[in-house]
């Protein structure tokens, strides 16, 4: 069929028809609802009604068809034009619901039932609203950054995890140095400052008195009196009253001792633990006399010279009812560096204060105590973290 053809064809249908399919072809959208679906089911609607229309217009044109042959395509044509009427009724009843199905809803794609594979278009397929990037385990991820702890506050001062006598000659040198006021020079790292916070009142710092004197009962009661190694200042603290009565039991008080004449020295026949410091320890006496803010350096100085020579006159009397033991080379090597220490710390007092300042060591016998370096001194306290001798009794 040619275009002259088709146009008589046209020209021949009925008006009606003609309008109704030009009505579904232009029809505009009711409203912001997709329209993709019944328009694409309308036009084929309208193209099988155009269709099956010229096809039996161009039948009836044909002269040439014989009686035969028209029956049976009759026929044929008959049947699609039925198809294309039930087409256009389900092309109608789609487009109805699918505008009265959601009318708030945004456009979207829609495949054809021709364009979807049977299997696919039985499936249902839920996509969260919200979807999380999701990675797949390669076995490659990254290792979580190990996680680095503060030690525990045990009065470790040479950071090697047990206490040993060179933490207490670390507490000699810090309190010492504390006491001259030239702690602030020392070389120590936050990690040691941190060890030395072991008790909260203790008002000195970095090392209060307190806490000096814990240091030197954890060191008698591992290395005099053979309490196990893995005891720490902190674990003293935690039982200071048990450990102190189990040291008592040790030995026997000082002051106690009736043999020493007390009256003597300036003290009552039997005097107590703070009398017997007071008169003989010039730090006790000094850190616990009432007016030791109002002192002045002579007063000071008058005290410790006091102090010294009771002590001394105790020690002789002690010296004529005792055999003192012979100290061990490693005894009078950690007796060697505490003066090292304290010589030290007076040297740096003097350099900071000046010579005719006064210092906790100013009175202090040094002859024959070399004056170290600080590195000379920190190599001799890494050197004591190996000692493990048994400390004198006396």
């Amino acid at each position: 069929m040619n275009a002259a053809d088709f146009l008589e064809l046209l020209s021949d249908m009925p008006q009606d028809m003609i309008a109704d399919c030009a009505v579904l072809l232009a029809k505009p959208p009711a409203d912001n609802t997709s329209v993709l679906m019944p328009r694409i089911v309308s036009c084929a609607a309208a193209a099988a009604c155009i269709a099956a229309v010229s096809g039996i217009g161009y039948l009836l044109k044909d002269d040439g068809m014989t009686q035969q042959n028209s029956i049976p395509e009759a026929v044929m044509q008959e049947t699609a034009a039925a198809d294309a009427s039930e087409t256009v009724a389900a092309a109608q009843t789609t487009a109805v619901s699918a505008e009265a199905a959601a009318p708030g809803q945004t456009e979207t794609s829609v495949q054809s039932a021709e364009e979807v594979p049977a299997e696919t278009a039985a499936e249902t397929v839920w996509i969260p609203a919200e979807t999380e990037s999701v990675t797949a385990d390669t076995g490659n991820a990254e290792p979580e950054p190990e996680r680095i702890t503060e030690p525990e506050i045990t009065g470790d001062l040479d950071l090697d995890g047990r206490f040993t006598h060179a933490d207490r000659l670390w507490a000699e040198l810090i309190f010492s140095a504390e006491l001259d006021g030239v702690a602030d020079e020392l070389p120590l790292t936050d990690a040691q400052l941190r060890q030395c916070d072991l008790i909260a009142d203790d008002y000195r710092s970095p090392l209060g008195e307190a806490e000096y004197n814990a240091f030197q009962q954890t060191a008698k009661l591992i290395y005099q009196y053979d309490v196990p190694a893995v005891l720490n200042v902190r674990d003293y603290l935690g039982q200071q009253a048990y450990y102190d009565d189990y040291i008592k039991q040790k030995e026997v008080n000082p002051w106690e001792d009736p043999r020493i004449d007390w009256e003597a020295l300036g003290l009552p026949a039997h005097p107590t633990e703070a009398e017997f410091l007071s008169a003989l320890d010039w730090h006790y006496a000094l850190e616990h006399a009432e007016s030791k803010d109002e002192m002045t350096s002579g007063e000071k100085t008058a005290l410790r010279k006091k102090c010294q020579s009771t002590a001394g006159r105790y020690m002789e009397m002690k010296a004529a009812l005792y055999v003192p033991q012979e100290p061990t080379p490693e005894q009078q090597a950690c007796a060697g560096l505490t003066n090292i220490i304290q010589l030290y710390v007076r040297s740096m007092h003097e350099a900071r204060y000046g010579e005719q300042a006064w210092s906790w060591f100013a009175e202090a016998n040094f002859e024959n105590v070399p004056l170290l370096t600080q590195d000379e001194l920190l190599a001799k306290l890494e050197a004591a973290k190996e000692w493990n001798f048994r400390m004198n009794d006396e």
